[in-house]
């Protein structure tokens, strides 16, 4: 078994503090905190650009929606239209780059937990894998930005998901999502039967712009740690190569006196 938690020391350059603040991460973490006048002009005509063909698929669900609805698609359609108002809202931030800080708010944390499994039914029955959840209990609140959270696990589990199919045809591959806590912390963690992570890959999985993917970019790792340590949690990663991975997120838990 290998053990490895994120350090500080490939921390990225901590960013804007904004609800949904994914695409700031992204833009901070890798491009710096330069403010070339052009490139960031580009960069946020291309935002902006990209709000429109958002606003189009959107509208085309709330029209077929009532269809959806009889063949009783309900809950993926309030997903899609979900999905797309969170990527609006993403465009968004990145396009408000100068807005002061917004506070962290307490959210339980099980919402999310819940809703994920959703999100992934199609591509993870396309892919012959199945997803599992167990909140174990559902009165666990955090302090944060849910869809900051959110992001985190949806990038976990759509690694496990590569990491599963990239190692070849079967019929009994698993992704598992459990939540918990204990007297000070809650804890999720993302479970694989993978084909798990060498020791070499290990030592470097959060470092910027480092992937074992032929497609990768390299950085999602990296936002994942960098969203997690803001909100002043720790992740973690155990790993059995041959057997599986197992990613673990903790979050202070949020009381009357935090």
């Amino acid at each position: 078994m290998i053990n490895r938690f994120s350090s500080s020391g490939c921390s990225l350059t901590p960013c804007y503090d904004n609800p949904s603040a994914i695409t700031h991460y992204t833009f901070e973490a890798v491009c710096g905190k330069y403010r070339d006048n052009t490139s960031h002009v580009r960069a946020a005509g291309l935002a902006h650009e990209l709000k429109n063909p958002l606003t189009t698929v959107k509208g085309f669900i709330q029209l077929l929606e009532p269809e959806l609805i009889k063949m009783g698609k309900q809950q993926q359609a309030e997903i899609l239209i979900e999905e797309i108002d969170r990527a609006t809202q993403l465009i968004n931030t990145f396009l408000d780059v100068h807005k002061p800080n917004a506070s962290k708010k307490p959210f339980l944390l099980h919402k999310i937990v819940k809703n994920i499994p959703a999100i992934f039914e199609g591509e993870a029955k396309i892919r012959g894998i199945a997803l599992t959840e167990t909140c174990e209990q559902e009165d666990i609140m955090v302090a944060g930005h849910s869809d900051q959270i959110k992001q985190v696990l949806i990038n976990l589990i759509k690694n496990a998901l590569d990491a599963i199919e990239a190692s070849g045809p079967r019929n009994n591959g698993l992704v598992h999502l459990r939540m918990y806590r204990n007297q000070a912390e809650a804890f999720i963690s993302v479970e694989d039967n993978g084909p798990g992570i060498q020791v070499q890959q290990l030592n470097a999985l959060f470092l910027p712009f480092y992937t074992t993917k032929q497609t990768g970019t390299g950085i999602g790792l990296t936002i994942c740690k960098n969203i997690i340590e803001d909100h002043g949690g720790r992740i973690g990663v155990e790993s059995t190569p041959g057997k599986g991975t197992t990613f673990t997120l903790s979050l202070p838990l949020h009381t009357k006196e935090s």
